[in-house]
């Protein structure tokens, strides 16, 4: 009789034992390094772990090594964002985590660069002209090689234009039309 029941008591623990093992497998893991353009670590960083299906946050800070992991997370899509002193934002989408799985990422980040203004010399739309124009500017003329100096080649620097093969050769066609109803012009 105890060896029968020592033998049920066996065969149910080794029955259960795998479905035990499987349901600690539910998560995963997100390990980095954040470092500086210049490969050295960048301790103190903050990274925030997003799910983006569930909105599930967790936030870490990075080592002094600048090495950060994330363990227990719940399985699915995740939006990594790593911000640290005097380095632009890194974002990094769709950073997918499985079951049981380790991601391994690198931020690598870059120095955040002041607000830059610029201001435009001339208005970008010419509202005199209604026709499709591009100007060349002088520098381009001159400095580009030009293969047997033929001034139509520069044509080919304006969006839009290429060469077609036409009924008496070859032909400019611009934003599609054919090289008959083109009008180009050379001011000097």
């Amino acid at each position: 009789m105890f060896r029968m029941l020592f033998f049920l008591l066996l065969c149910t623990a080794l029955l259960y034992a795998p479905a035990g093992a499987q349901s600690q497998a539910t998560t995963g893991v997100i390990r980095g390094f954040v470092r500086d353009q210049f490969n050295n670590p960048i301790g103190n960083a903050t990274i925030v772990l997003k799910e983006t299906g569930t909105n599930y946050q967790r936030t870490l800070t990075s080592s002094d090594l600048g090495m950060f992991t994330a363990t227990l997370l719940p399985l699915g899509f995740y939006d990594v964002t790593v911000q640290a002193e005097g380095q632009a934002e890194v974002r990094q989408t769709g950073v997918q985590v499985r079951v049981g799985e380790t991601v391994e990422l690198v931020v690598n980040m870059v120095l955040q660069m002041d607000e830059m203004v610029i201001v435009a010399a001339r208005p970008t739309v010419d509202i005199t002209q209604s026709e499709t124009a591009t100007r060349l500017p002088e520098e381009a003329v001159r400095d580009l090689p030009n293969n047997g100096r033929n001034f139509l080649n520069l044509t080919l620097l304006t969006p839009g234009v290429s060469i077609v093969q036409g009924p008496d050769g070859d032909e400019l066609t611009i934003a599609g039309q054919r090289g008959i109803h083109n009008n180009i012009s050379v001011h000097t």
